[in-house]
């Protein structure tokens, strides 16, 4: 999931407008001429080959597999982090050229309502339908963490108490977006504290967003709770504050055009690969 629309961003709508720069996944070693390698995260653990210098990583899920990630940063000569919260952990692990480049949009391939409806014409009705949503996967959080937080248990009690409810795994790109535009509330819920990528994906969409407030980052960007998302302390609060935003359709279609509006003048794919870039020829 991560990989597949993290890598298909940054090359189709970044790196390529780029002609000087090249992209290619680490399956072996056979090599290109490059001036750059770049190796993105994909949540997975077990790859062995890194890419050969000049090279660079942007490591997403620190989070979630802090041992492997601070070894594959050792062999980098620019590591960028997704997470805030693993940059300092990271410097004082004594890896150097550290940066933050948090997860973002895709401008293309996550549409709003006007861009799905010229993407689908009228074979999808996206009428609101549902009252909330949830696209992504289940997750009972991080044992004995306590500032982890158990996914499957906040969207049963979500779901339970607004049970007109959408919830649906394995599901990207404009197939993700229709859901949540058919919904009145977006719900995301991130597993440790991470600004996960639903975070910039659903305010895309154009939905009001109903999420954790104690991701770590989202106040660095300039976001503003209850200006271009609603946040929630406990589940209770979460029930509380989806009721809120159920009955006032005002309230809801103003934090969605804010977010939205937030979200695509300056946290798209575009904006990170030119943060990237800056990094790794600043001479450029």
């Amino acid at each position: 999931g991560t990989a597949r629309r993290v890598t298909e961003a940054m090359c189709r709508l970044g790196l390529k407008e780029h002609g000087f720069v090249r992209y290619s996944r680490p399956a072996g070693p056979e090599l290109v001429e490059h001036d750059l390698h770049l190796f993105i995260d994909d949540g997975r653990d077990d790859i062995v080959w890194l890419p050969p210098k000049p090279n660079a990583c942007w490591l997403i899920d620190t989070h979630l597999g802090w041992d492997k990630r601070l070894e594959w940063a050792r062999s980098f000569d620019h590591v960028f982090l997704a997470q805030l919260l693993d940059v300092t952990r990271m410097q004082e692990a004594g890896v150097e050229n550290v940066h933050w480049l948090p997860l973002a949009c895709n401008s293309y391939l996550d549409p709003c309502y006007e861009e799905l409806s010229k993407h689908f014409g009228n074979q999808v009705d996206l009428t609101r339908e549902w009252d909330t949503c949830f696209v992504g996967f289940l997750n009972k959080g991080v044992k004995d963490d306590e500032r982890s937080h158990d996914r499957v248990a906040f969207l049963d009690r979500m779901f339970r108490e607004f049970p007109n409810s959408w919830l649906t795994f394995n599901c990207f790109f404009e197939q993700a977006a229709v859901r949540y535009v058919k919904a009145r509330v977006g719900l995301n819920v991130s597993i440790r504290q991470d600004l996960n990528m639903r975070f910039f994906e659903c305010l895309s969409y154009g939905v009001p967003q109903l999420c954790n407030i104690d991701m770590v980052g989202w106040k660095e960007l300039g976001f503003e709770e209850g200006v271009h998302f609603v946040g929630w302390g406990t589940v209770d609060e979460a029930v509380e504050k989806a009721r809120r935003l159920l009955s006032d359709i005002e309230r809801r279609e103003e934090i969605a055009a804010a977010g939205f509006r937030m979200v695509r003048s300056g946290h798209t794919y575009e904006h990170r690969v030119r943060e990237l870039l800056g990094v790794c020829f600043p001479s450029l």
